[in-house]
């Protein structure tokens, strides 16, 4: 996956934002100082120098109470004024010195309509500090202070800016606020509480925004970095055009923006919009909240390199849009030891699109609803430890497509240990997690959802499980699949599919190479056509339970191979199928010392095991199949020390001659009801029937051959001798071979050999 920036990377300046507004600043013109005067000091009040006659008791028109110029330390002074302007004024004041302080000494006040482009304009340093100032401007214009350098220390500020073309709050270059309260209110056409910044620095402030725009409106425009400490920014953007469906809201713009025990929430609502744009983001202990309650489209993070979001750190996102929504999107996405809590509703959702996401100590919770796309990460790279990952994502896509609409997380490459990973995902289709590679060790993972076509679960070309516990309850009106990949490493897991249910194929388990170590495993699965637990090429199973409850009303398998290994396992299947129920069906079984229970019910075809050849070596076999069936059907099969209860309607062993080496108990029965007539049970503990031809390698040391208490025969090659009277010869199965003082058998097997009321069973090799 290549990253592409889904929103416009924009670098506006405030020489922009004019141009796009079509409005330009009044510049300030020199006024004549009062008559008398000596010295000029390059600051300017309601258009008039201040100098050295008038600067202890300025007494300009459009000024009420007292201010003052103290002209050593260059501090311009107001006390309890209340301000004005005037139509020869743009700027209240103007100072032209290199570092002009403003002092406000209790409830100062600027106040005017149709005048006042701005409180104070410089091209130079200037800081207020002291008690309050409140600057009310109402006109084409306004700029609340325009300054290239401004500095705001332990004073509090309101500005309320009304404008029909451009309203800035802050017009600066520098700005630096520390240990402030400041209330930003600005509406008109274009409007931005603060603009044209290289660099901001907020310091133990309290911040609120509002915006109120009938075109462009933004909060922060910085080409540098923006740096909150210990400070809180609420605001509220508005962008009402209707007309365009370009980006017409954006709270914070910067090349690096930096929180530090600090807080951001707002809420925007606008056309189109963006929470914060940027290169780089860092919040340390700090907290990003957002919400949109109506957008066009909408990003609420969007970083060109990295985003860092660490200790205790927490972003909330709450997005309501139109058309497309994404939360955070960037190359990389670092959290740790923070929480990142996302709510999207719209056309396109995602909350996480990065080149690269790291979760560390992390909680991610997702919240989507889309009507088209619903994502949850998107990532080349994902790497997440110690986390909780949660995820409800679903789409009200009512038109099916061949794509899926809701895919939990996509990446490349995964690596995930002592995870809690829940996924809950309900759509048209259906992904959980999909990639070419990951490995999980020590999680947790559960999936549930459904869909109105297909799911599945987990998709991931080459995967490995490690101590982790997986869970999934599916339901699909077409196909699911709990698990599919190339290669699958599964060691120490603990499996859990409970109530995996599609109208068409289901399956638990699809790996072109599958091992299993030490696994607990158990599946229940619910299909109309086809239900499997686990299918694959190559399927070894090692030290593992395998519990499987399948339920089709055509048909059934259990384990589906070309090659299957099962050594030291305990496995048990219940098979309920309308028309074909198999156990286990493969091209080359090999089972060593374990156990396999097998109880099925189907009104056709019933196989317990169905291998081309086989081999069952020190192992216990219970199977029990009805219907048109067999327990054992097999071209070639060797079993060697084994232990079985054999049942089968029709037959026990079908279609191979069994191949017995050491020594095996074996209690095999057939229904008598479908049996052939001559077909009768020999006593009341041993009932073979159906077993053709069987090879016994050392009938000394089976269960098969009886040593009769009275020696009524003997054999030579393939002929049966009496030593007084006639004998009766049967095959296993009852089939009447001959009778007489001696009868030759068609070939190498155990017989039936009757004489008056002895039976017994003779092996001829």
């Amino acid at each position: 996956m290549t990253l592409r920036h889904i929103s416009r990377r924009l670098v506006i300046s405030f020489v922009t934002l004019l141009s796009l507004l079509g409005s330009t600043f009044t510049s300030y013109a020199d006024s004549t100082p009062n008559e008398g005067s000596t010295i000029i000091y390059d600051v300017y009040v309601s258009g008039y120098a201040i100098t050295d006659k008038n600067k202890d008791s300025i007494k300009f028109p459009g000024i009420e109470g007292r201010v003052y110029y103290e002209a050593e330390s260059h501090t311009l002074v107001f006390d309890n004024a209340f301000l004005t302007g005037h139509d020869s004024i743009g700027a209240f004041v103007f100072s032209k010195i290199d570092d002009l302080t403003i002092k406000l000494i209790g409830s100062n006040s600027v106040v005017d309509k149709g005048n006042l482009t701005s409180f104070v304009h410089s091209e130079n340093k200037v800081t207020i500090v002291g008690d309050t100032l409140n600057i009310l401007l109402d006109n084409d214009t306004n700029y609340g202070l325009y300054i290239s350098q401004l500095s705001i220390k332990d004073a509090t500020i309101t500005e309320e800016l009304t404008s029909t073309q451009n309203s800035v709050g802050f017009l600066s270059d520098s700005l630096s606020i520390s240990n402030a309260r400041i209330v930003t209110t600005v509406n008109g056409k274009g409007q931005a509480a603060i603009a044209n910044a290289s660099k901001i620095d907020i310091e133990d402030t309290k911040m609120m925004v509002n915006i109120d725009s009938t075109a462009f409106g933004y909060g922060f425009l910085c080409s540098g970095n923006v740096s909150l400490s210990n400070s809180t920014i609420l605001g509220s953007i508005v962008g009402k055009d209707t007309t365009s469906r370009q980006l017409q809201t954006l709270f914070i713009q910067a090349e690096g923006l930096v929180l530090n025990n600090s807080e951001v929430n707002f809420q925007t609502i606008s056309k189109s919009s963006c929470g914060y744009l940027g290169s780089n983001l860092l919040l340390n202990k700090s907290v990003w909240d957002m919400s949109t309650p109506e957008t066009y489209n909408m990003t609420a993070i969007d970083v060109a390199e990295i985003a860092l979001i660490t200790n205790d750190s927490k972003v909330e996102i709450d997005i309501r849009s139109n058309n497309n929504c994404y939360a955070l999107q960037t190359t990389l996405l670092r959290c740790e030891g923070s929480d990142i809590h996302c709510v999207l509703n719209g056309k396109q959702c995602m909350p996480i699109y990065a080149e690269r996401t790291e979760l560390n100590n992390a909680l991610f919770h997702a919240e989507v609803v889309a009507h088209e796309m619903a994502t949850g990460i998107q990532s080349d790279v994902l790497q997440i430890s110690n986390s909780t990952i949660i995820e409800n994502l679903s789409t009200d896509k009512e038109k099916e497509e061949s794509s899926y609409d809701v895919i939990a997380n996509i990446f490349n490459t995964l690596s995930s240990s002592q995870n809690s990973i829940e996924l809950n995902l309900k759509g048209n289709k259906c992904v959980g997690l999909t990639g070419e590679s990951a490995n999980f060790k020590n999680d947790s993972i559960i999936i549930s959802g459904n869909s109105a076509s297909d799911f599945m679960g987990i998709s991931i070309n080459n995967n490995s499980y490690n101590a982790c516990d997986i869970q999934a309850n599916i339901i699909a009106n077409k196909n699911v699949y709990v698990s599919v990949s190339d290669t699958l490493i599964s060691t120490n897991n603990n499996y859990r599919f409970d109530g995996i249910i599609g109208k068409n194929n289901s399956i638990a388990l699809k790996s072109g190479y599958l091992s299993m170590n030490n696994d607990h495993y158990f599946a229940s699965i619910d299909s109309t056509t086809m239900a499997k637990s686990i299918e694959a090429s190559v399927l070894g199973i090692a030290k593992s339970e395998i519990n499987q409850n399948l339920s089709s009303t055509k048909n059934a398998i259990g384990f589906n191979c070309d090659s299957l290994q099962i050594d030291n396992c305990s496995i048990s299947q219940k098979i309920n199928s309308g028309q074909q129920g198999i156990g286990i069906s493969a091209k080359k079984l090999n089972v060593k010392e374990s156990s396999f229970t097998h109880t099925s019910e189907t009104l056709k075809n019933n196989y317990g095991i169905y291998a081309s050849k086989g081999y069952l070596d020190n192992s216990k076999f219970n199977i029990l199949v009805d219907g048109a069936s067999a327990a054992l059907v097999s071209d070639h099969l060797t079993i060697n020390k084994c232990e079985a209860e054999l049942y089968g309607s029709i037959s026990a062993i079908a279609n191979c001659i069994p191949e017995f080496t050491g020594y095996n108990k074996l209690n095999v029965l057939v229904n008598m009801e479908n049996a052939p007539e001559s077909a009768t049970p020999w006593d009341s503990t041993i009932n073979i029937t159906n077993f053709m031809y069987v090879k016994i390698s050392d009938g000394d040391v089976n269960d098969l051959q009886d040593t009769p208490s009275d020696n009524f025969y003997y054999t030579i090659g393939n002929t049966i001798y009496s030593n007084s009277g006639d004998i009766q010869v049967y095959s296993i199965n009852g089939l009447f071979i001959g009778e007489g003082e001696r009868v030759t058998v068609p070939c190498t097997g155990v017989y039936v050999i009757k004489q008056g009321l002895k039976v017994t069973k003779a092996l001829i090799k």
